[in-house]
């Protein structure tokens, strides 16, 4: 999964903030929590409309990424999986 920066700044603002039901904080609907992991649970584990252009332009080697977006994206999915 890419994590767009905005996904990854508003994960890192998540982290400094108290938790959800904490003092001062307003839990979350069940309704809407039910909501969201229901539409997680309808979505694909993987999305053939984006890895098919990816998998052509890797195999005609016409798919370039730089170490710097690479490890930009690592740290990001860590910060993420911190999150869970």
């Amino acid at each position: 999964m890419r994590l767009s920066d905005r996904e990854i700044t508003n994960s890192l603002r998540l982290l400094s903030e108290p938790p959800i039901g904490s003092e001062g904080c307003v839990a979350v609907d069940p309704q809407l929590k039910r909501l969201v992991l229901d539409y997680i649970k309808e979505t694909p584990e993987v999305r053939e409309d984006l890895i098919r252009p990816l998998k052509e332009a890797v195999e005609k080697h016409r798919y370039a990424v730089s170490c710097e977006e690479v490890a930009y994206m690592m740290l990001g999915r860590l910060v993420a999986d911190l999150l869970r």
